[in-house]
């Protein structure tokens, strides 16, 4: 049995810490450098720890694309049948909703931040993590949301 082979059969339990894993590995990695930027580390730990966060989320967003390889297009000569059709709509429309939501919180943060009187100045330091936050999770919730919805396989399959 390869790797990937066993990476495709997950049982949900494992699916799920992985796609924990790879939703919260960005937000982290940008929460431990703010935290650990104003500290007495030298720079270089601080970049390795950085680091470190942002190679685990990126081999949890691989787990969680090699599990739902195929799931959602019937690419792959997988064949889609009515359950994995209901499971691909579903898992598009609970993308769609956790997309909704965190653009709700941005905006509602926004609006809290500025209602203090501050200003925001947008500049390469703030844009691109946000850029890179839509280029890594947009297109990885609806394989991330099947991953996280798909029951355990049957015991006969």
């Amino acid at each position: 049995m390869t790797a990937v082979h066993r990476l495709e059969s997950l049982p949900r339990a494992p699916r799920r810490a992985w796609v924990l894993a790879a939703l919260v590995g960005y937000p982290a990695a940008y929460g431990t450098l703010a935290a650990l930027k104003g500290t007495t580390l030298p720079a270089g730990w601080v970049l390795t720890v950085f680091l470190m966060i942002i190679a685990g989320t990126v081999g949890a967003l691989w787990v969680s694309y090699v599990y739902a390889r195929g799931r959602l297009d019937g690419r792959r000569g997988v064949h889609l049948d009515e359950r994995d059709r209901h499971l691909t709509v579903r898992s598009y429309a609970l993308a769609h909703r956790v997309l909704a939501t965190a653009l709700l919180a941005a905006v509602i943060v926004v609006q809290l931040y500025l209602t203090t009187g501050q200003v925001i100045t947008v500049d390469a330091a703030t844009f691109l993590p946000v850029l890179m936050w839509v280029v890594l999770y947009v297109p990885a919730l609806t394989v991330l949301m099947l991953a996280w919805i798909e029951p355990e396989p049957p015991a006969d399959a």
